[in-house]
C-alpha cells in the first residue's frame, strides 16, 4: 500500500506540474499578444487571464483531490470503513492567486469596454 500511495502522490505532483506548464503557456500567449498589439485591454486578453485563474485554482485543488480519492479507494479495498480527513498537496497560495486573477479579469473586461468606446469616438 505504501508503494502505491507514493506512486499516486507522484502522479498528483505530475498533474500539478502539467497544469502549471499549461498556465505558463497561457500566460506567455497573453504577454506576447499584449506586447505585439500594445493593448492590454481586450476580450481575448480578459479571456486568457480568466483561463489562467481557473487553471491556478484547478492546480491547487486537483492534485489533493486525486490523492485523497486514491487513498480512500485503497483504504476501502483493505476493508477500512472510516473517512480520511487529510488533504495532501493542497496549495492555498495558488488558490488565492487564481481567485485574484478571476477578480482581476473584471478590471480587464471593464477596460475593454472603455477601450472600445474610445475607439468608437475616434
Amino acid at each position: 500500500m505504501k508503494k502505491a500511495l507514493i506512486h499516486e502522490t507522484s502522479d498528483a505532483r505530475e498533474l500539478s506540474m502539467l497544469l502549471m506548464a499549461w498556465a505558463l503557456a497561457v500566460a506567455g500567449r497573453f504577454f506576447s499578444e499584449v506586447a505585439s498589439t500594445k493593448r492590454p485591454f481586450g476580450s481575448v486578453a480578459a479571456h486568457r487571464v480568466k483561463r489562467l485563474g481557473a487553471i491556478a485554482v484547478l492546480a491547487s485543488i486537483a492534485p489533493s483531490l486525486v490523492v485523497w480519492a486514491v487513498i480512500e479507494v485503497l483504504l476501502a479495498t483493505m476493508g477500512y470503513a472510516g473517512s480520511l480527513s487529510i488533504y495532501p498537496d493542497f496549495q492555498p497560495w495558488l488558490c488565492v492567486m487564481g481567485f485574484f486573477l478571476l477578480v482581476f479579469v473584471r478590471i480587464l473586461e471593464y477596460g475593454a469596454i472603455l477601450q472600445q468606446q474610445d475607439d468608437e469616438l475616434l
